[in-house]
């Protein structure tokens, strides 16, 4: 499989093949961990359900556009630790933030990484 795949992808992928192949790109781990849960109603005693995933997500590149790049799509790859969780209401999910946050900070002070938590306005996030 690995022969074949490798060749598909030097010689070009159509769309249909693609689809079949079931590989994607994507922006935030944030949508397939959710949809770990879509297809099924959720008891209150089985929340929150928490989740966390490592992968490697694609942005497209910020001011990439430009004379010099004229045809060209670049794209910036990183890799990106997300946590999810499923609550019940808006009250439990402020609770579930706040814990999420410190399980993030604690990681970060156990690396002796410093960092600053900050509240930001969701029109100044970007």
């Amino acid at each position: 499989m690995d022969s074949e795949l490798d060749d598909l992808l030097a010689n070009g992928v159509s769309d249909e093949i693609r689809a079949q192949l079931g590989f994607r790109l994507i922006p935030t781990a944030e949508v397939p961990l959710t949809n770990i849960v879509r297809d099924g109603i959720l008891e209150p005693g089985e929340l929150p359900k928490r989740f966390t995933a490592h992968t490697p997500c694609f942005r497209s590149e910020a001011g990439s556009a430009g004379r010099d790049t004229k045809g060209m799509i670049r794209l910036h790859q990183f890799n990106k630790v997300e946590l999810v969780s499923v609550v019940a209401n808006q009250d439990e999910g402020l609770k579930e933030l706040e814990r999420m946050t410190e399980c993030a900070e604690a990681i970060l002070k156990k690396l002796d990484l410093p960092f600053r938590r900050m509240l930001l306005c969701a029109g100044d996030m970007g």
